[in-house]
């Protein structure tokens, strides 16, 4: 993927919930991810009082299953403190796993102060999901949008230079989908071309208020959040093609994430020109073990084209007709069904 960053699979763990605690890394040591991303870190503790939302959207049917997700800010940001305890747990359980860590793209924020009580993390990635978040209201929306790009290439460019040593991601939130083709674009990513070791991660989660809605009698109303799932895929697809030509001509790698559900998805999010895949609704949707069963889908693909790896696939992805593509055989993961749905299979397959 990066200079001195080598995956086993091109499937990851993403910074979310599911690598939030040391419960959950005990889940994951059964599945060994290639890679996990520790959920991100704020140097300073927020205390807020807010109720946690994970609202599931089917009934609204255009969003399909995805969830509208939101917090109080001491459980989406973990402290530094709190981080590295968790990555020295995590690099105990998963001792084949690749584990990073998370920090928020802040001028608060001390990267070396992270850096410092971290020094088993194999990469760090940059969230800058607050970075662009502009009140529709302000006095000169204009000045404030060039201000905020402006404060979010600080923060890319002190990040750069406290990680130089280790391979970094910054993740391109969907506020700044504009980007691509501008010539702000290329600035932006000039400080991960200097740094020589470094990623784009595209895109995330979408900041969005949803109309009141009526749902078994009662009226939802749901503001402040992010919609996680399905719905994102089309978005994350387009980003990941605009951006691909310049992070190509520039050696940095792409890492897709949002709305990563199916095979098809990921390997569209491949064609388009991803390095790298990042699950968490997924996990949601169908457990953790669901992580193998695209692993095995995965080389199931590879084998049928006569092919030795995932780099070799990816290479030569772009020249395969469509129909070789999607088309595989039947793969069966014995830890993904539920005990009667396999004896029902065997049976079959027996028949």
């Amino acid at each position: 993927l990066l200079p001195n960053l080598k995956l086993d699979t091109p499937l990851w763990i993403a910074s979310c919930h599911h690598t939030a605690k040391e419960s959950s890394l005990k889940a994951w040591a059964r599945i060994a991810p290639a890679a996990l991303t520790l959920k991100t870190s704020k140097r300073t503790e927020v205390v807020e009082e807010k109720q946690l939302v994970r609202y599931q959207l089917l009934p609204l049917q255009r969003y399909g299953r995805s969830l509208y997700c939101d917090g109080p800010k001491h459980l989406e940001l973990l402290t530094y403190k709190v981080t590295a305890d968790l990555l020295a747990k995590a690099r105990e359980y998963l001792p084949t796993t690749v584990v990073g860590i998370s920090v928020l793209g802040h001028k608060d924020e001390d990267y070396a102060e992270l850096k410092s009580q971290c020094p088993s993390a194999q990469f760090c990635e940059l969230n800058l999901k607050y970075a662009f978040r502009i009140p529709e209201h302000v006095a000169d929306y204009r000045a404030s949008f060039i201000e905020a790009f402006e404060s979010a290439l600080r923060e890319v460019k002190r990040f750069c230079v406290t990680f130089a040593d280790l391979p970094v991601f910054v993740k391109l939130p969907r506020g700044l989908d504009w980007l691509p083709g501008k010539t702000e674009f290329g600035t932006f990513l000039q400080p991960l071309v200097d740094h020589g070791n470094a990623g784009l991660i595209v895109a995330n989660s979408e900041k969005k208020d949803l109309a009141d809605f009526m749902e078994g009698g009662e009226e939802h109303s749901l503001k402040n959040g992010v919609i996680c799932g399905e719905y994102l895929f089309d978005s994350t697809y387009e980003l990941v093609k605009r951006v691909a030509s310049a992070c190509v001509e520039r050696s940095i790698p792409i890492v897709a994430t949002g709305g990563m559900i199916h095979e098809d998805q990921i390997l569209r999010a491949v064609l388009a020109g991803a390095a790298a895949v990042q699950l968490c609704t997924a996990i949601d949707y169908y457990r953790r073990s669901y992580y193998r069963s695209l692993c095995h889908a995965l080389r199931a693909r590879i084998f049928v084209h006569g092919l030795r790896s995932f780099a070799e696939f990816r290479e030569r992805l772009p020249k395969f007709d469509i129909a070789a593509v999607f088309s595989v055989p039947f793969l069966y993961a014995e830890d993904f069904w539920a005990r009667e749905v396999q004896e029902a299979m065997r049976r079959d397959i027996m028949k």
